[in-house]
């Protein structure tokens, strides 16, 4: 991998080469599970996922950002080292630009099949997802008409996310948005939630005077998202 990303990855090489070099990796790990830890250990998987999220940030070809997100998937698919190594909040802020962007239908459910598969069976991932502008995306989607790819893998993401939930305040937060967007539409029981959820039906005097606090807290998801994600 090292060699792929001073060579066929190297700065001026076009976006296509790129992408088929990506997709390329991707194959290579879906047969070799020894490889795909090796990418995934302290110091090489900090440099793969660095550069892929610098192609999620800058690239201009869509096909290299989706071959990018495919890559993403499978090395976390079955994988906790790639789910962890993938869950910080540059990664979540990419995917946040993808679901709020202009991109294709295609582009945006690639982004929620990532998500998913970061946060399956992740604690971390799952914290890290409960955020409230990425969590509104998700329940908007899987609410929506117009498309049932999108609508399906927001239905994946809602399911990774609630599945064996950690106790922690976005947990509840968004279990109980969740609710009450679904059962508007009365989609509810779709998602195996069969009643109130605890802390739905609270006084109004429990519940806050605008949208709910930030639970991964101030640093993350400050107000307004920016355009492009500051690769550390």
């Amino acid at each position: 991998m090292n060699e792929l990303s001073t060579q066929n990855l190297a700065e001026g090489d076009s976006e296509d080469i790129k992408s088929r070099s990506l997709r390329s990796v991707n194959k290579m790990i879906r047969q070799n599970r020894r490889l795909k830890d090796s990418l995934c250990e302290k110091g090489v998987g900090q440099e793969i996922r660095n550069f892929l999220i610098e192609i999620l940030d800058e690239a201009e070809s869509e096909d290299l950002k989706l071959s990018s997100l495919e890559l993403i998937s499978a090395l976390s698919l079955k994988n906790i080292r790639g789910k962890l190594l993938f869950s910080t909040e540059d990664m979540s802020d990419c995917l946040l630009v993808i679901l709020e962007g202009n991109g294709s239908e295609k582009l945006k459910s690639e982004a929620l099949v990532t998500i998913a598969e970061i946060s399956r069976q992740n604690p971390a991932g799952q914290i890290l997802f409960f955020g409230d502008k990425i969590s509104s995306h998700v329940i908007r989607l899987s609410i929506q008409k117009e498309s049932e790819k999108l609508k399906e893998a927001a239905a994946s993401v809602i399911e990774s996310l609630t599945f064996q939930a950690p106790e922690h305040p976005g947990t509840e937060t968004f279990k109980k948005t969740l609710s009450g967007a679904l059962k508007t539409f009365g989609h509810l029981q779709n998602f195996g939630i069969d009643g109130p959820i605890k802390g739905e039906d609270s006084s109004p005097e429990e519940q806050p005077a605008s949208k709910p606090r930030n639970p991964l807290g101030e640093t993350a998801y400050k107000n307004t998202p920016s355009k492009s994600c500051v690769v550390s």
